[in-house]
């Protein structure tokens, strides 16, 4: 039908509709996190300016405590922060799914088109619940490739072999219900 230019318009379009509104959030999140530390450092300043003007009307331990509680607000206000950020757009995953947490990649393989050789050749993997793993290797080695196998990023038809999470195979769920159980914490390079 030729509707390849105007299906991929439309995705562009939206695509950057998406990208405006999290960009959005974002900064708005930003802008608040520097609004409640430049009020905390205000507040701080303010405490230890008094502190010195009225140095001979004070005693030293009201001094002392009102500075320690400054710097306990300035603490408490970084942990609502963080706690915000923590809390913001996390899915709550299905009540009894996953129960342990074990990950197994049994003889997995994944193209990323049907005609090409594949990237994962036949993986067998498991990891142990309550265990910390990190995926290394060389450029090119499949590292994001298993990350995308894990989000079932691919189509259907380009794998084989089973990826299995407390013993359900990914690929019988849904994505929202599968998505929202993972997550990937990315490193950042200096």
């Amino acid at each position: 039908f030729h509707m390849e230019n105007e299906f991929l318009n439309t995705f562009i379009d939206k695509i950057n509709a998406n990208t405006r509104a999290n960009f959005l959030f974002g900064c708005t999140g930003r802008w608040f996190g520097i609004r409640l530390d430049l009020m905390s450092c205000c507040l701080t300043f303010v405490t230890a300016i008094l502190s010195v003007v009225l140095r001979h009307q004070m005693e030293t331990s009201s001094v002392a405590l009102a500075l320690s509680y400054c710097i306990n607000l300035t603490a408490l206000f970084q942990w609502a922060k963080e706690l915000m950020n923590f809390y913001q757009g996390n899915i709550v995953p299905p009540i009894n799914w996953p129960t342990e947490g074990r990950f197994q990649f049994e003889n997995y393989k994944l193209k990323y088109r049907p005609e090409l050789e594949p990237v994962l050749k036949g993986i067998n993997l498991e990891v142990i619940p309550r265990n910390k793993i990190g995926v290394i290797g060389r450029t090119g080695a499949g590292k994001s490739s298993i990350f995308q196998a894990l989000f079932r990023l691919t189509e259907p038809s380009t794998t084989e072999g089973k990826i299995l999470i407390d013993g359900i195979d990914i690929h019988t769920i849904s994505l929202n219900d599968l998505r929202s159980i993972l997550s990937i914490i990315p490193h950042f390079t200096c």
